[in-house]
């Protein structure tokens, strides 16, 4: 049995006599879910519970016990403090407040998106000299389509600046990357946008830099 309170969304096996609370630190939006007497949890023909949150809309998956989580800038209704919701004969979810209606179809709402995102290097910092353009003496081409440069010996402090080509939920694209000759494993996945080296010793190396899209597509 599944059902609500200010500690989140709960479970109860009423043979073993366990509960299990599945609250924010499990990732729920917000652990007082909206409604009150005014709505109900509904589920999806999957099992899924759709839960209004001051936050946003979070899905529970009970049978690999996770949250999918949507916000206002995905196009969920902005925040009110009572939602009503109601699930359709043909599988569609409708969740209703003052601010006005949105009507879900579970399976193309959890599809993720396949496109694989572009990365391109914007522009490079050498001892804090920083180029996108052609100079004209490292860069004969603008930094975005140059595939190598030379430095002298004392040009040992180096950044890049990147970003990938995918502008749906773009702030949500995931970073790594890699300098082959010095780095020995890849970066931990993050936001961050700029890889920074100091003190490189003369020798020849590839910087390499991969992201994932929202979804975790790469």
């Amino acid at each position: 049995m599944e059902t609500y309170s200010s500690v989140g969304l709960v479970t109860v096996d009423a043979v073993k006599r366990i509960i299990t609370s599945f609250n924010e630190s499990k990732g729920l939006l917000h652990s007082d879910l909206n409604g009150g007497n005014y709505s109900r949890i509904v589920k999806d023909y999957l099992g899924r519970f759709f839960l209004t949150t001051q936050r946003g809309l979070s899905v529970f998956d009970p049978e690999n016990k996770t949250f999918v989580s949507y916000f206002e800038k995905d196009g969920f209704q902005p925040y009110d403090r009572r939602y009503v919701s109601l699930s359709t004969s043909n599988g569609d979810i409708w969740i209703g407040s003052s601010h006005g209606l949105n009507r879900i179809v579970p399976e193309n709402l959890l599809k993720k998106d396949t496109t694989l995102p572009s990365i391109v290097i914007t522009q490079v910092s050498i001892n804090d000299t920083l180029y996108s353009k052609p100079d004209g003496k490292i860069f004969r081409q603008s930094v975005a389509y140059t595939r190598q440069f030379e430095l002298e010996h004392w040009q040992k402090d180096l950044s890049f600046d990147f970003v990938a080509l995918h502008y749906l939920r773009s702030e949500d694209n995931l970073y790594s990357w890699k300098l082959e000759n010095y780095d020995k494993d890849w970066s931990v996945p993050s936001k961050e946008r700029k890889a920074s080296y100091t003190n490189l010793s003369p020798g020849k190396y590839i910087f390499r830099v991969k992201a994932c899209n929202a979804d975790g597509v790469e």
